[in-house]
């Protein structure tokens, strides 16, 4: 597993990281989601962030796999970019997360804002003294708890989850990011604001989207249907993949057509505050590995493809 600030998920490895963590790095977008596997680095626009630009390290630790199951643009970068010599600072690459309450070590290293993720049930204790510990502004809520091989509530499990721990990080001073469920969540986020009493109950600062696909329009119009909530929007993970069972397979070209087009209109959109391309992962378990951000094996272990590159560095 980036004027207004752009997150955008991306998985390559920035610095040293605790061997066996994932995270996501973020893009801030111009104008104002790692380890082996570079944390999706959140990116707020005109500053973009880990889901986009974070230090980038020219070796990292292998990590462990993200536990998923298996269930244009302006032209890239050149493929022969300088490598450089020591970890350096990305200034678009402002915010990653792990999927989980921890973060690794490069966040407080380069200053990557890397919020805490609720990601599920019993896990109750771990949220509490990580957001009482973390400087991060914002809580990140349940991950696809829509889908049994994830996060796996109901709508009104979470609510009362929401309710006994979530609401009160808001006395903390921390803004709540909401579940982000799949692709056809929608229904299920409704009827979780409904068994909180409401959006304004919910007291949700951002809403967390996930999408998946292979056409640009679709990505725009799943998007936009999220807007309906008035909240600024993280787009925490995406990827140039097709899970509708209609065997559409993306080619590099078609992911770097994706990529370029989606990220020019998120930057343009202030509603779009960050964004995360999945990912900078050795092992991108179900998702098609030519979205993966960084290289594996070879001199360049550890270091952005072309399209990590493109997607740190415009």
């Amino acid at each position: 597993m980036m004027g207004t600030t752009a997150t955008t998920m991306m998985m390559i490895t920035m610095g040293t990281t605790t061997t066996g963590m994932i995270t996501m790095v973020a893009r801030k977008r111009r104008a104002p989601a790692l380890p082996v596997v570079i944390p999706l680095l959140l990116l707020p626009k005109p500053e973009r962030s880990v889901a986009h630009a974070a230090p980038l390290a020219v070796q990292s630790p292998l990590l462990q796999p993200r536990p998923r199951p298996l269930p244009q643009p302006r032209p890239l970068l050149p493929p022969r970019l300088p490598r450089p010599p020591h970890p350096v600072s990305l200034p678009l690459c402002k915010t990653m997360y792990t999927w989980t309450t921890a973060c690794p070590q490069t966040a407080n290293t380069y200053g990557i804002e890397c919020p805490p993720m609720f990601w599920g049930a019993n896990m109750q204790d771990q949220i509490t003294d990580a957001v009482h510990n973390s400087n991060a502004s914002h809580v990140m809520g349940f991950n696809e708890p829509d889908l049994s091989s994830q996060s796996n509530l109901s709508p009104q499990d979470a609510a009362q989850l929401w309710k006994d721990y979530m609401l009160g990080f808001k006395s903390l001073g921390k803004q709540l990011v909401s579940p982000a469920t799949t692709a056809g969540g929608l229904q299920w986020f409704d009827d979780f604001l409904t068994a909180l009493g409401g959006l304004p109950a919910s007291q949700i600062d951002v809403i967390a989207v996930h999408w998946y696909g292979t056409d640009f329009t679709d990505f725009q119009n799943y998007v936009n249907s999220w807007k309906k909530y008035g909240k600024n929007i993280w787009v925490t993970e995406m990827a140039c993949q097709d899970f509708s069972g209609q065997g559409k397979w993306c080619s590099m070209d078609d992911i770097q057509s994706l990529m370029s087009q989606a990220m020019a209109w998120m930057e343009s959109d202030p509603q779009i505050e960050k964004y995360f391309w999945f990912a900078p992962m050795r092992d991108m378990t179900n998702v098609n590995p030519l979205n993966c951000l960084m290289t594996i094996g070879g001199p360049n272990d550890g270091q952005p493809t072309s399209l990590g590159w493109y997607y740190v560095s415009n």
